[in-house]
């Protein structure tokens, strides 16, 4: 057994047995049952343990995350799932495939958190310190990437994000600090044999932003679809790819800059806590259960094809559901000087990650000119939203060590991040 493939802590786990294609688990051992996987060479090589964290970090990532699956819940965790993951991986992308077999995957029942990384943070050009304007949510092993500044695509192998699981870069304006990393992260993602489509969305102005820099980049292996906000509610993201629970919605924030521009607030909803007791006490049969907390709630429902009545009342999911529950929210503001827009759609947010391009507050006055916020500017903004927790983001070049003015904001708002490349975030449902 080839146990030194995987980490010290799981050596004496052994939960689950299960069955491969031609082979058998040994004793239900954990680490036999990832190591096998992993001699089978697929893409990646055997390695003993002295080569594999040097040579192939991704890959060693993706092994402690089928580890931590199939800890989470040996029972759920399938083979055909695993397989389905692993095989379609390609090289350099073992670890998006490890984040959806760590807790996202076939073993996952309801998602109950995201994971937030500021990729870039600083304005106008990167430099040895700081990348420009970018950020990346996860949920469900999906992503969503806001902005693509020069080097975004360098800040996520960093970051041990796959390209491929992208599903939208959402950009808040055209400026080239938050757009130049796109052409090499477009042709990245060929090189890595995407075949689903990428979605990419923008204030107006799109398409004629879009058309140069697709032209420079040339043919790829999968096609981009550029798309606008119809719905005023937002754009639900199962709607993009499926694995993005229902739940999951984005919506677009009009900003004020010196462009179009447009910020973003993500919303992961949570349904409302199902009472099993409830749907007992009406003859609710156990197997129509799932269904009934996956439709709206206001659907009736139907035993045998026929609407449920009680005493003359359509019972509906509704009836069977307690009190709303609240979801996980995060906005990014994009380049923006404080506006009412930003503040209603911030409105108790889990996490506000707002522009702070001027530390000094005697610098406000320049900041409203070009469209921009001080540091406490943006803490106003998060005061008076009343959001959880506020990152601080693209920093001037001016600013050697942003830091140093960090209680301008703090004084403020207590609960103040100031942001740097590679700043992450778990962000979990509330009990």
């Amino acid at each position: 057994m080839h146990n030194n493939y995987l980490p010290h802590y799981v050596k004496s786990k052994k939960l689950w047995k299960v069955d491969f294609p031609d082979r058998q688990a040994e004793e239900g051992d954990l680490l036999y049952v990832a190591s096998e996987f992993a001699s089978t060479g697929l893409y990646f090589p055997y390695h003993t343990s002295e080569t594999i964290g040097k040579e192939y970090p991704a890959h060693d990532h993706f092994f402690e995350g089928v580890i931590k699956a199939l800890l989470a819940d040996p029972t759920g965790f399938t083979v055909e799932g695993f397989e389905e993951y692993y095989f379609k991986a390609g090289a350099g992308d073992a670890a998006g495939c490890a984040e959806e077999i760590a807790g996202y995957g076939p073993a996952a029942g309801e998602i109950k958190m995201i994971d937030v990384v500021l990729l870039g943070s600083g304005a106008t050009m990167p430099n040895p310190h700081r990348g420009v304007s970018s950020a990346v949510l996860r949920c469900a092993g999906r992503s969503i990437l806001f902005d693509c500044g020069e080097g975004t695509q360098v800040a996520l192998r960093r970051e041990k994000i796959s390209p491929v699981k992208i599903d939208l870069i959402a950009l808040t304006h055209y400026h080239g600090d938050h757009i130049f990393g796109l052409p090499g992260l477009l042709q990245t993602m060929s090189c890595l044999k995407r075949e689903e489509p990428l979605f990419i969305t923008g204030p107006e102005g799109l398409e004629e932003i879009m058309a140069p820099i697709l032209t420079l980049v040339g043919p790829l292996d999968y096609e981009i679809r550029l798309i606008h906000f119809t719905n005023p509610y937002g754009m639900g993201m199962h709607s993009l790819h499926a694995k993005w629970p229902a739940g999951a919605w984005l919506q677009r924030i009009p900003t004020e800059h010196r462009v179009p521009s447009q910020g973003y607030s993500f919303l992961l909803s949570r349904p409302s806590e199902f009472l099993p007791d409830k749907a007992k006490s009406l003859g609710i049969p156990v197997c129509m259960w799932k269904q009934i907390i996956a439709d709206d709630p206001i659907t009736p429902i139907r035993i045998n094809g026929e609407i449920l009545e009680v005493d003359g009342h359509i019972i509906r999911g509704a009836d069977v559901m307690g009190e709303p529950r609240r979801g996980i929210h995060v906005v990014f503001s994009g380049d923006t000087q404080v506006c009412n827009a930003m503040l209603s759609h911030a409105f108790e947010a889990d996490l506000l990650i707002h522009d702070a391009t001027y530390g000094e507050d005697s610098q406000e006055g320049e900041a409203n000119l070009w469209g921009h916020s001080t540091f406490r500017q943006a803490a106003s903004v998060a005061s008076e939203a009343g959001v959880k927790r506020l990152w601080l983001t693209h920093f001037s070049q001016s600013m050697t060590s942003p830091g140093a003015y960090v209680m301008n904001a703090k004084s403020v708002f207590e609960n103040t991040v100031c942001g740097y490349d590679g700043l992450s975030i778990t962000l979990n449902y509330e009990d």
